[in-house]
């Protein structure tokens, strides 16, 4: 199995990838990992923010409708290709679907915009042969929300719906990558999409993590931090107008917040958990943010070890956990927010919730869990794993309140 870690992205409109721009550029710039970058539409809806970018574009009136729908998929693209230059990105996908109108019914979307089944199977080709034999570790999509566009969630849905038919089909010798869905809002809750069962997210913990941007990069190249990175994204999408303006204003946010989805729990594929199992002490040796390490541990790893590793496993791996989050702690100590778990559904987060961090000895955590049957354990122990844990965290809790 290739050691180098495997990415694909599924946006919706050539701009949407600096949702997650600072988690991207990590990946690729840290940990080098190699990102791949699926876009669904070929952007022609963007006319309406056009207007301050014509002096730039040939002095085309692309904020008039029909000069707009002619012109602005070709320079979408091209501003796509620029901001993933910037990022790492290495290899991009064009689905050019039609961008025709703002819509948060996803249904109008599939029946008067996309193909559905035409994404469904490409997305498939993508996932078999994009990365050649090797396939992809990981799937970023965008969260489906009923606040969302309607392409975002759209997109989101199709991606989940690929991953769901390849399971099914259980075709041998392909890569399911695990799924985690960004959200373009800070959620202080876990989100719900009810319209879809695909989109349910994991009840294992931690099922949640978030990127901080204003982290520094520890490096060479003078870069302040990841919010810089994603200004220099943004900046290439002239056409869009106020993106850089919104993304400072109106949809300003410190973090990047990834959930981790339910149907990946329904894999449980043990040559691919044994992978991540190995990245995971990969990340350590690696001159990254001890965040950045942490976060993708955190997200892609226990909760695929729940359902299949090992208990002397997930004990090494929490205390690696434990051991990084230490040394960041003491050179970063605002950053502790990365721990913030949902422990409760209908509570808000905050900075006292409970943190994965030396909260008792871990064989004490699972011991009732560990008088299961060591075989053919499944859902069942991870759900022993999980109250045990929520346990552990309200114990947490009063101690410290």
């Amino acid at each position: 199995m290739n050691s180098t870690l495997a990415v694909l992205v599924v946006i919706a409109h050539p701009d949407d990838e600096t949702l997650f721009a600072g988690f991207i550029y990590a990946l690729v710039h840290k940990i080098n990992a190699i990102v791949d970058l699926v876009c669904i539409t070929n952007g022609e809806g963007g006319f309406k923010y056009s207007a301050p970018s014509e002096h730039l574009y040939d002095n085309l009136q692309l904020s008039k409708e029909s000069i707009g729908r002619q012109h602005l998929p070709r320079i979408r693209k091209q501003e796509l290709l620029a901001s993933g230059k910037i990022l790492g990105i290495r290899k991009f996908f064009f689905f050019d679907q039609l961008d025709l109108k703002y819509d948060r019914n996803v249904d109008i979307v599939f029946a008067e915009q996309w193909n559905k089944e035409i994404i469904i199977q490409l997305l498939e080709q993508i996932i078999k042969t994009g990365n050649n034999t090797q396939g992809y570790d990981i799937m970023l999509i965008m969260l489906p929300s009923i606040e969302s566009h309607g392409h975002h969630t759209a997109s989101g849905l199709l991606a989940l719906e690929t991953i769901e038919r390849l399971q099914q089909n259980k075709s041998t010798n392909i890569k399911i990558p695990t799924i985690i869905g960004g959200s373009e809002f800070l959620l202080n809750q876990l989100p719900i999409y009810s319209s879809n069962r695909l989109a349910e997210i994991s009840s294992i913990l931690p099922n949640e993590f978030r990127f901080n941007r204003r982290w520094t990069l520890n490096n060479t190249t003078n870069i302040p931090d990841y919010q810089t990175i994603v200004i220099w994204a943004c900046s290439e999408h002239k056409s869009q107008g106020g993106l850089i303006t919104e993304t400072l204003t109106t949809y300003v946010r410190e973090y990047e917040q990834y959930f981790y989805f339910s149907i990946n729990n329904e894999l449980n594929d043990q040559t691919h958990n044994g992978y991540i199992l190995k990245k995971e002490k990969q990340f350590q040796n690696m001159s990254i943010p001890n965040t950045m390490f942490i976060c993708v541990c955190m997200a892609l790893i226990i909760p695929l070890l729940a359902l299949s590793t090992s208990n002397q496993e997930i004990q090494e791996m929490m205390d690696n956990v434990n051991n990084e989050y230490d040394r960041f702690e003491e050179s970063n100590r605002p950053s502790r927010q990365l721990f913030r778990s949902p422990i409760y559904k209908n509570e808000p987060y905050d900075n006292d919730h409970f943190i994965l961090k030396k909260t008792a000895d871990f064989e004490q955590i699972l011991k009732p869990c560990n008088r299961m049957p060591a075989t053919g354990r499944g859902q069942e122990y991870a759900d022993c794993v999980r109250n045990r844990m929520l346990l552990m965290g309200r114990r947490k809790r009063r101690q410290t309140s």
